[in-house]
């Protein structure tokens, strides 16, 4: 019980727990392709019966890569809001799982926030087409005005 004790206030606690638990805990760093092939199987434990958490999570654009002797897996969401969410309800026990999944301790998800890229406005109505072409061209604008033509 004092080696337990210890063992918390070390920070080794969850290796210990691991270890009572039977789960395989190790010091080996999974490959970037491991990582790629176990994600869709973590995405299906942690997500299921979500439907709209599954799709953000298999929409989400995936780095993997090495830090600091750790593969950290980086998946990208839309918006701040959903990043908040999913970090307060869902980081802690997804790594715990893909770790296990992995059998490596050595495993981080982090969450960044797409860029906003700049969307270019389109006319989609008939009104907005001809509002469009219009103020791109002063010879139908003109058109319109003489045969007094109704383009909202």
């Amino acid at each position: 019980m004092g080696s337990r004790f210890a063992s918390i206030l070390n920070g080794d606690a969850s290796s210990e727990v691991r270890q009572e638990q039977g789960l395989a805990v190790g010091d080996n760093l999974p490959s970037e392709e491991a990582v790629k092939a176990a994600w869709p199987a973590l995405v299906e434990k942690v997500a299921a019966g979500r439907r709209q958490f599954m799709a953000a999570l298999n929409a989400a654009p995936l780095k993997v890569f090495e830090r600091d002797g750790k593969r950290i897996v980086d998946f990208q969401v839309v918006n701040a809001g959903q990043k908040n969410w999913i970090e307060e309800r869902f980081l802690k026990p997804m790594t715990n799982q893909f770790c296990e999944m992995l059998g490596s301790s050595r495993v981080e998800i982090e969450i960044s926030v797409l860029p906003e890229t700049k969307v270019e406005k389109r006319a989609y109505t008939p009104e907005e087409q001809a509002r469009e072409l219009m103020d791109s061209n002063p010879e139908v604008r003109s058109l319109v005005q003489d045969m007094s033509l109704d383009v909202r």
